[in-house]
């Protein structure tokens, strides 16, 4: 399979993990495949897939000497939330799942975002100061 058709079919099968993982409550992975005609072994193999890629490009020489530039001591900080009225979806339906927002831009992110788009949005964010 070469790279394009590669990428269209594992952003396809990340769209299905995705409505996957939010089936109702209760509800079985394999209950929610057969309903949606969804092949289980097809699933499980483009998953596995997925994960693999994500580890690897999470682990990657470049990610780690990106890493090392950066502050090695790990520290947690609490963000507090404004109260914020719920935000309903725009004219295409897009509910973002975080909202990030610079003072000068609001950027709104969905869950499905790819690792490499993040990455680069990061990166730009941390340029624009």
């Amino acid at each position: 399979m070469d790279k394009c058709t590669h990428e269209v079919c594992k952003q396809h099968w990340k769209n299905i993990i995705s409505q996957c993982l939010q089936r109702p409550e209760g509800m079985t992975a394999k209950q929610w495949l057969d309903e949606n005609n969804i092949c289980e072994q097809s699933y499980y193999h483009w998953l596995k897939k997925i994960r693999q890629e994500t580890y690897e490009l999470a682990t990657t020489t470049s990610n780690t000497a990106c890493m090392k530039t950066m502050n090695s001591e790990v520290a947690f900080a609490e963000v507090p939330l404004p109260a914020m009225n719920p935000v309903s979806p725009g004219e295409n339906g897009f509910r973002p799942d975080i909202t990030i927002n610079t003072g000068s831009v609001i950027i709104g992110v969905s869950n499905t975002a790819s690792d490499a788009l993040l990455n680069k949005l990061f990166e730009v964010i941390s340029h624009a100061r």
